[in-house]
């Protein structure tokens, strides 16, 4: 009988442990987001030329050009993990982001964030690949 409380015990005390690791971590990624912001917002030329960089590197890397008026899949799907990223990582408006992505509609935006998130959530490989591609462009610039 002892045995077993003391396991239970030991899993509480982890689950603490882990409890407190996560709230860390919650703190540093709104820390993170907080300075995310303040560039967008307190310096605009930064983040232009930063978000400019983003999409030459997807260009050029991915062979995607997100600022054409194109249906393809793979221009599609950039521009909508794009979009995606853009709204996780900055206090934009919906329009703020449809205006960088090559002058769309608030509309096609919430579209765009719905498309991601439901690809996503069904572990779609193309759209999976897509998004961590997008990103790790971003984490270089951002």
């Amino acid at each position: 009988m002892e045995i077993a409380e003391y396991g239970i015990k030991e899993m509480r005390d982890q689950v603490h442990y882990l409890q407190k690791q996560i709230i860390e971590c919650n703190q540093m990624i709104r820390a993170i987001k907080t300075e995310l912001q303040v560039i967008h917002k307190a310096k605009p030329d930064v983040f232009l030329r930063a978000y400019q960089n983003v999409v030459d590197d997807i260009r050029t890397i991915h062979g995607v050009d997100i600022t054409l008026r194109n249906r393809t899949q793979s221009v599609v799907a950039y521009r909508a993990c794009m979009m995606h990223t853009m709204l996780e990582m900055f206090d934009m408006s919906l329009s703020e982001v449809g205006l960088l992505c090559g002058k769309k509609d608030h509309s096609t935006v919430i579209h765009a964030r719905k498309q991601v998130d439901d690809y996503l959530s069904i572990n779609d490989e193309y759209y999976s690949i897509v998004k961590r591609n997008v990103v790790e462009i971003f984490n270089n610039y951002f």
